[in-house]
């Protein structure tokens, strides 16, 4: 019977200790991402304006409508003013939104993208890509582009 107790002491210690190590360690808090956070990676962790900025660009021109980055050193709340950052010529930041978290380091946040009509109409131009219907100034600007490049 004391066995039992002392062993189950003993998890109880080590859990807390797991616990407290996820929630202020940063090593353990990498450590548990990587294996639990399928986009947990390096790449993928942002620590300033400036390169979360280039990374928004690149998302937009790759055509994505939403991505998943952590931030470090950052609250969600910081990077609210990253469009004044972009020309906003294909498009900008629409959404900011924190979903989830890994332990006290990291944040967890999804941007969402919304494309302009100029990021449309050159995509049509460039790539064939059709234009939604819900962009018929996207479709003017490409009759315009098509017949001023023809």
């Amino acid at each position: 019977m004391r066995k039992g107790i002392a062993i189950f002491f003993l998890i109880i210690l080590l859990a807390g200790a797991l616990i407290y190590g996820y929630l202020n360690v940063p090593f353990v808090q990498e450590k548990i991402a990587s294996v639990t956070e399928e986009d947990f990676t390096e790449e993928n962790i942002y620590s300033d304006i400036e390169s979360l900025s280039m990374r928004l660009d690149d998302e937009i021109l790759g055509g994505s409508d939403s991505f998943i980055i952590y931030l470090k050193g950052m609250e969600a709340d910081a990077i609210a003013g990253i469009n004044e950052t972009l020309d906003g010529i294909y498009g900008r930041g629409a959404t900011y939104q924190q979903i989830g978290a890994v332990g006290n380091t990291y944040v967890k946040v999804q941007i969402t993208i919304e494309k302009s009509i100029n990021y449309y109409a050159v995509m049509a131009y460039l790539e064939n890509e059709p234009i939604p219907d819900n962009q018929p100034k996207a479709k003017e600007l490409y009759q315009v582009i098509s017949e001023i490049m023809d």
